[in-house]
């Protein structure tokens, strides 16, 4: 992090973001139903995964197409009264391509692998990870209106000393989006983008005596992107308010008295993303930004980044067994 007179210093940053997505009836049908989906198929896996582990304790069993052929039934009916399969035959059949699909199973002197296995088979014929995959999919670009909250700090070193820091900026984000149009490969969405920046006009005056620094800034703005199955582009429009206190001099009781200095800016942006993976992506950022602490007449903006994501949500995460209203 270079200070105000060019010196080198290390800084670090820290931040939380998070979003809270407006439900209403047509969208709380679909996720019950997908919830509905997992929690049955979990059920049936649970249940055949029980049944596998008592029929390891067979001494009669040898093999584990033996194991398989004395499971098709229970399966079966387990299918038909579970109200997964919608028949008989429906059942039956299932349950048959599940039983002789034994290619990948370990040999019976592995039972745990054993159990493991046939839950991995299980899942794949009663399509219980491609409904995941589906949910997960469907919360991440349903449509509606959801809002994005978002707060970082900068801590800088400016003597390179872990001992003494300051927090020389602090910011928050709220975004309220709205997705007008969603579907598997496209999204299309519109955004109100309101950003609260703080600075330490203390740290500032020490280690960058020649900037103009203001102690508020209140961003304004909206912003329009379009989502396909790769990439996405996003153009954001902004406008800043700034607003400080300088000394003004003394009274005549020596008190401090202050001027209320304001600015104005504005900043527009293009994004440009292309996902290299579902937590992988490019981006780059093109357009004229605010002006900067550091060399205020550059506010051409032109960045390639790769961004990491983590945190989206896994199977286990959703808890089927939790009662809903």
């Amino acid at each position: 992090f270079k200070l105000g007179d060019s010196t080198n210093s290390n800084a670090l940053g820290f931040g939380a973001r998070t979003s809270i997505y407006f439900s209403n009836a047509e969208d709380q049908k679909i996720v019950d139903h997908y919830r509905d989906s997992l929690q049955l198929s979990a059920t049936i896996e649970n249940k055949i995964n029980l049944k596998t582990r008592l029929l390891l304790r067979d001494t009669s069993i040898n093999t584990t197409g033996e194991l398989m052929l004395t499971m098709k039934s229970y399966i079966t009916t387990l299918l038909e009264t579970s109200g997964y399969a919608q028949s008989t035959p429906a059942a039956e059949k299932l349950a048959t391509a599940i039983c002789t699909d034994t290619l990948n199973l370990p040999p019976l002197s592995q039972p745990d692998s054993v159990v493991e296995a046939v839950a991995q088979l299980i899942r794949g014929h009663i399509a219980g990870d491609e409904t995941y995959d589906h949910f997960r999919q469907y919360l991440t670009n349903r449509e509606g209106l959801s809002i994005d909250i978002a707060t970082a700090v900068l801590v800088n070193f400016p003597t390179n000393d872990f001992e003494f820091s300051y927090a020389p900026k602090t910011a928050f984000w709220l975004t309220p989006t709205y997705r007008f149009w969603s579907d598997t490969n496209h999204v299309l969405k519109a955004m109100l983008v309101y950003r609260y920046e703080w600075f330490n006009l203390g740290y500032y005056k020490a280690y960058f005596p020649n900037a103009t620094v203001y102690r508020n800034n209140h961003d304004f703005g909206v912003s329009f992107a379009a989502e396909f199955k790769k990439c996405s582009v996003q153009f954001e429009l902004v406008g800043r308010a700034s607003e400080t206190e300088i000394p003004a001099g003394t009274d005549a009781e020596g008190r401090q008295l202050y001027v209320r200095e304001k600015d104005n800016d504005l900043q527009y942006m293009l994004v440009l993303n292309y996902r290299l993976t579902d937590q992988i992506i490019l981006t780059y950022h093109f357009g004229n930004r605010f002006d900067p602490v550091l060399n205020p007449d550059h506010t051409l903006v032109s960045t390639l980044s790769l961004n990491f994501g983590f945190g989206a949500p896994k199977k286990a995460s959703f808890d089927l067994m939790k009662p809903r209203k």
